[in-house]
């Protein structure tokens, strides 16, 4: 069953935010699993993620703050595009302000948490930071990303 909105507690997107530049191409098979959206189980899943209108919204799953919303356009051969990708840039909320950065950790939210591509790659030297952005999903323990 597709995640909504309205299964978890959930802040709108803040003034402060930033357009990043984020782009992928998604197939009508991935598009159907960009529905799918992602929801929290335990408390170390970090995220609540769903599709609305063709915009993908990433939901922190503790705070219910808006991190990222990625909004999709049909191409004329059923593939879907990213139009635009927007990243939280209030200091009270998130304070990475590395647009790049944001790239890489929007891509795996996506591949990883929605397409299932693999487990989650961000390039995180530290262990702690990785733990604290992707949760048990770094360690290959959550079983929605081979679902």
């Amino acid at each position: 069953m597709p995640t909504k909105r309205s299964d978890w507690r959930t802040e709108p997107m803040p003034d402060e935010h930033a357009v990043i530049p984020y782009s992928q191409r998604f197939t009508p098979a991935e598009h159907d699993k960009l529905k799918q959206g992602y929801m929290p189980r335990q408390q170390e899943d970090k995220w609540f993620i769903y599709l609305k209108d063709d915009t993908i919204c990433f939901h922190r799953s503790w705070t219910g703050f808006c991190m990222y919303k990625v909004e999709l356009t049909r191409q004329e051969d059923g593939s879907y595009t990213v139009s635009q990708a927007v990243v939280n840039r209030c200091r009270d909320q998130y304070t990475e302000t590395d647009d790049a950065k944001d790239v890489q950790i929007l891509a795996t939210l996506v591949n990883s948490f929605l397409l299932h591509k693999g487990l989650p790659s961000p390039g995180e030297t530290d262990a702690l930071k990785g733990w604290s952005m992707f949760g048990r999903a770094i360690t290959g323990d959550d079983e929605q990303l081979t679902e």
